[in-house]
């Protein structure tokens, strides 16, 4: 073994290397130290990006986070070994200090991880929903992934330079610094490989990170046992190594910890509630246990769940729709392909149909149908329907191969700000899915209203359109639409074929008895309306991928959209006039719900005596609250010819009794609803 010094190797050289043998050994070993400092740092780097997806939410942007700090530690690291070089002779004992501190560091990071999240948690009350304090959020995120991060990358930053700078003066060879690099990026790779694909299945998220630290700390006792420093430094490095690691046997992550969600929201620590923790190949799966229900979350984001209550939820209202809905618009033998399982709920619905012949369910993480059995019996025929394929792989690459084409593609992906899901609502995935179809076939795209924007909407709506001629969008119970595509119309409603189907009777029976529920009376527009929306609006793509940019912003910003409520909740609908065949149904439904809403006939009287006998000097302010209480805005068009009062705040109006801002808004509604009175009698009359 040649000297360790830098002198001792300089000097070593100008003799010349004369044992081959020895030279060849020494090489070896470097070379072998750049490889497994590579694999190691990406065992915790994997560990790191999982732990951090549950601290910080699993967006692209998190990700980007992520991976900046632990190269900002790197690049100081680099850095700071310049001054290494010229402060200390003895190279080997600083790269074995170098590497034990670095998996010290990355234990550390498992020791201390519940007071960052706990700082998260807190962060909820202390910023806004703000499109301001999201850029003071992105900052403390990057604090949070820098104070578990930068102090092992730093350290992991230092030890290539040590490496390349011994062997190109040991051998007077430079390419031996591409060796250097390139074998620690072989070992990269073997370290993304086995962590991600190997190791967090299979001991799970706490040993992948401690692996990799252990590695470190290995390597740097291995170093100086074989370049033999003194006794009292080989124990001291011993016993240190031994105080750092032995504790990450005894402790554990704390489950309810680290799957709260914290970047979603404040949440009270409840430890009585039951949790179901796997570590997965590609997201962390769990399963909650809350008493009155059961949620399955993704990487701390609920996905999906279940009442056990006996009371449905808004889950289970768009599980259910994702299934009954597509169901109602087939009346042969079809076959269907599912993009995500969640709880399996939209799949045990439809393997409830005796039409169905095949169901494909793709799902990217396995631990997703391990988990979800914790759901039977409401999911049971997932697991054991013979019509069911299970295919564990990513929904792009799946229908972009075009092996299979399908009746029905079910899309219940996660929310758009999720790493990874945005891609599954851009033009170019369409395009897959239009080719995974048969020609008759159609998409049914679930879509979340809560946590988003309308122009993100509308980006997605305009890719979806610009691959299928037919769109249509239907509202669910609580804050989510499901979008049907095809590029065939698709007018009929075979909905009554329920009715001669016991299991789908039954499973219809949780939600009451009214087979139409998830069908004629949820339908808001199709492509007829929505092609005005598009005209200053891009749409989302692969090149363009707006929604990735902009879908966190919303999400924590709370934003909502209320595009459709224009659609559903005015005086007067666009649909009457952009396309009054299809809408007839519904607005007859509308119409006859709005007719349930009764008139206070004190109210009335009161308020027709207080207008009867009104002048100019009249409380008016008075007035139009009265009147805003008796006529609600959703109800006035059902009113408007049928009572006195608007007769007489009409006469008042022509009079110049009523303050202007009063008159334009009772004369907005009157000429809206003059411009509609010939659909609305027809409808009435019915």
């Amino acid at each position: 073994i040649p000297p360790d010094s830098f002198e001792g190797v300089q000097n070593f050289v100008k003799e010349e290397i004369t044992d081959t043998s020895l030279a060849g050994k020494t090489i070896f070993i470097w070379l072998s130290i750049s490889f497994l400092t590579g694999f190691s740092s990406f065992l915790y780097e994997v560990g790191w990006i999982r732990l951090l997806s549950l601290l910080l939410g699993s967006s692209t942007h998190s990700f980007d986070i992520m991976v900046s700090a632990f190269i900002l530690g790197l690049a100081f690291g680099g850095l700071y070994s310049r001054k290494l070089l010229s402060r200390y002779k003895n190279i080997t004992i600083v790269l074995a200090t170098v590497q034990i501190l670095m998996g010290a560091f990355s234990l550390l990071s498992i020791y201390l991880y519940s007071p960052v999240f706990h700082l998260m948690n807190e962060s909820n009350h202390v910023l806004q929903r703000t499109e301001s304090a999201y850029y003071v959020f992105t900052i403390f995120k990057y604090l949070l992934s820098l104070m578990l991060m930068f102090p092992t990358s730093f350290f992991a930053g230092i030890t290539l330079p040590l490496i390349t700078y011994y062997l190109t003066n040991y051998t007077r060879n430079e390419s031996y610094t591409g060796s250097v690099y390139g074998w620690n990026t072989i070992g990269s790779i073997f370290g993304a490989f086995c962590g991600g694909l190997i190791l967090l299945p299979a001991i799970q998220l706490k040993f992948t990170i401690a692996s990799g630290g252990i590695i470190d700390i290995l390597i740097g006792l291995l170093l100086i046992k074989i370049y033999k420093t003194t006794k009292v430094r080989s124990l001291i490095a011993v016993v240190m190594s031994l105080f750092i690691v032995i504790p990450v046997f005894f402790m554990n992550f704390d489950s309810y910890l680290l799957t709260m969600g914290t970047f979603r929201k404040y949440r009270s620590y409840d430890s009585n509630e039951k949790i179901t923790v796997r570590h997965g190949k590609t997201a962390t799966i769990a399963l909650h246990d809350v008493g009155k229900s059961l949620h399955l979350s993704t990487n701390g984001k609920v996905d999906a769940s279940v009442s056990l209550s006996g009371e449905v939820n808004n889950d289970e209202y768009t599980q259910a729709a994702l299934a009954f809905l597509p169901m109602s618009l087939v009346n042969k033998d079809y076959t269907v392909g599912v993009i995500g399982m969640g709880s399996g709920m939209t799949s045990h619905y439809l393997l409830g149909d005796e039409l169905l012949k095949s169901m494909d369910l793709v799902e990217i993480e396995e631990e997703v149908f391990n988990i979800g059995k914790g759901f039977l019996p409401h999911n049971e025929r997932v697991y054991n329907d013979p019509r069911v394929s299970l295919y564990f792989e990513d929904a792009r690459t799946f229908f972009s191969q075009g092996n299979r084409k399908y009746d029905i593609i079910v899309s219940e992906p996660s929310n758009p700000w999720v790493s990874g899901v945005s891609n599954l609502f851009t033009k170019e995935f369409y395009s897959h899915i239009k080719n995974a179809l048969e020609e008759d076939g159609f998409l049914a795209q679930w879509m979340n209203l809560y946590e988003f924007e309308n122009t993100l909407l509308i980006n997605i709506l305009n890719a979806i359109s610009s691959e299928f001629d037919y769109v249509k969008v239907y509202g669910i119970e609580g804050n989510d639409v499901v979008i049907i595509a095809s590029n065939n119309k698709f007018e009929k409603d075979y909905s009554h074929r329920f009715n001669d189907q016991e299991l789908i009777l039954k499973d219809l029976s949780r939600y009451g008895d009214n087979s139409d529920f998830f069908v004629k009376d949820r339908y808001i527009i199709s492509e007829e309306t929505i092609d005005y929306l598009f005209d200053d609006f891009n749409l989302n793509s692969d090149y363009y991928p707006l929604v990735e940019n902009g879908a966190e912003l919303a999400f924590f910003t709370r934003e909502e959209v209320d595009l459709f409520k224009a659609f559903t909740d005015g005086i007067f609908y666009y649909q009457e006039v952009l396309e009054p065949q299809k809408f007839q149904k519904t607005l007859h439904s509308l119409i006859s719900e709005k007719e349930k809403y009764e008139i206070d006939n004190v109210k009335y009287a009161y308020l027709y005596n207080r207008l009867k006998n009104a002048d100019r000097n009249s409380d008016w302010t008075e007035i139009e609250y009265l009147y805003s209480q008796l006529l609600p805005y959703r109800y006035i068009r059902n009113y408007w010819y049928s009572n006195e009062i608007n007769d007489l705040l009409r006469e008042h109006i022509y009079n110049g009794m009523v303050p202007q801002i009063f008159s334009l808004k009772f004369l907005i509604i009157d000429n809206s609803i003059n411009y509609n009175a010939e659909n609305l009698e027809k409808f009435i009359s019915k």
